[in-house]
């Protein structure tokens, strides 16, 4: 497989990876493969990879700039098995919500103000549309 860039960034008690979405793209493999190879599961201690072999530990947001006129960035979560090879997308993880804005100012998604930086995040795990 091909390298792939992430950030590692806390949030609160959990352990989230950042990844931009574009890096996700692998041909020939879906984003939950892609994610499964990465973390080591299904394997109850990830030794294979970054996954820390808990539900806190084994976290994924994945990000991109908006094409929308109204958001900045746009944030999916995922919930990566340990057990089991499977990616939860349903679900959201508020400490892991608390990197987005700083990962978006950081690649230059988002210029910064003074003395404040607005920064308009769509999560797409709850986006209705």
């Amino acid at each position: 497989m091909r390298e792939i860039a992430a950030t590692w960034m806390r949030g609160g008690t959990s352990k989230c990876w950042v990844f931009r979405r574009d890096d996700l793209q692998v041909p020939d493999l879906s984003v939950d493969e892609v994610l499964l190879r990465i973390y080591g599961s299904p394997d109850h201690r990830q030794v294979d990879g970054v996954g820390g072999g808990t539900s806190t530990t084994s976290k994924a947001v994945i990000l991109a700039p908006s094409e929308a006129a109204d958001v900045d960035v746009e944030y999916t979560f995922a919930q990566v098995g340990i057990e089991e090879a499977k990616v939860d997308w349903g679900s959201n993880c508020g400490n892991c919500s608390a990197v987005v804005a700083l990962f978006a100012i950081r690649e230059g998604w988002v210029r910064t103000g003074t003395p404040e930086t607005a920064v308009r995040v769509l999560n797409t795990n709850t986006d209705p549309a």
